[in-house]
């Protein structure tokens, strides 16, 4: 699980996973909303794209990604990342065809 900081610059992004981290060590209930930080995808768009696709070419299927705030986060990603990131071809078939 990782969360998706993406800004116009480096150093914007990084203030908002700074920001986003401190509030999380605000109180206990306040965690959640920073318990991805360690494994994050923060920079730009460019970066955050390369970074996706540097993990696909090691083998990672699956991303599960968070956003802050949620909607805006996810619509930001939908519109800006996603058009570069090209989902993986189901691999259920090839596997349904060998067992069958």
């Amino acid at each position: 699980s990782a969360h998706v900081v993406c800004a116009a610059t480096l150093e914007q992004a990084k203030a908002r996973a700074n920001a986003l981290e401190e509030y999380g060590n605000l109180a206990r209930y306040n965690r959640s909303a920073a318990a991805g930080l360690g494994a994050c995808l923060v920079g730009t768009r460019d970066m955050i794209v390369e970074r996706i696709k540097t993990y696909e070419q090691a083998g990672v299927g699956l991303l599960l990604l968070q956003f802050h705030p949620m909607i805006e986060g996810f619509d930001q990603f939908v519109q800006e990342i996603m058009p570069f990131v090209k989902p993986a071809a189901s691999r259920e078939p090839a596997i349904a065809t060998r067992l069958a």
